[in-house]
């Protein structure tokens, strides 16, 4: 009789970072259950709280689970041989377009936006002095990177759709470096 495979805690923790990414963009916060995480990543819920206290604690490690591997492909792009724009577009589409697409596109949008001021208040800090400290390791030039950053921060104030958003940026890379 063959025995299953026994998962480690780290195989663990990263389905259940899966299925509450995919559970937030299906159902929104407010909605997503931990019974909706659990079955998802094929556990039972009383197994998430081995891991986690609640819903908010496992949202947050899953935020910061998700940047921590942004951060090492922005880092693998900045140590890169390509061109100053190219990695710098690089850059912000792992950072922010592709979370922000996957967001734009939920039912929930409206709701996974304004998350990140509340529930992921810390994390959100945390992300965007990561990011700045990005900016100042491609440019090291801190102003530049400050524009950058908030130029970034600002074309989103408005809720614009990807594609915006994406042609917002390239427009300020283009600017910016030529």
């Amino acid at each position: 009789m063959a025995r299953s495979k026994l998962l480690s805690d780290e195989e663990k923790l990263k389905r259940i970072h899966q299925a509450t990414f995919e559970t937030l963009l299906q159902y929104g916060f407010s909605k997503t259950s931990l019974e909706d995480i659990a079955r998802l990543a094929g556990m039972s819920r009383s197994s998430l709280y081995l891991h986690y206290k609640n819903k908010n604690d496992i949202v947050v490690s899953t935020i910061e689970a998700t940047l921590q591997e942004r951060l090492v492909r922005a880092k693998e792009i900045i140590n890169g041989n390509d061109a100053l724009s190219v990695k710098l577009y690089n850059i912000i589409d792992i950072w922010f377009l592709e979370l922000w697409s996957l967001a734009y596109e939920s039912l929930h949008r409206d709701e996974l936006f304004t998350l990140k001021d509340n529930l992921l208040y810390q994390t959100k800090n945390k992300a965007d002095l990561e990011f700045k400290t990005l900016l100042n390791s491609l440019f090291k030039d801190k102003e530049l990177a400050e524009i950058i950053f908030f130029a970034i921060k600002g074309y989103q104030t408005d809720v614009p759709s990807n594609r915006v958003l994406q042609k917002r940026i390239k427009t300020l890379i283009d600017r910016l470096l030529g």
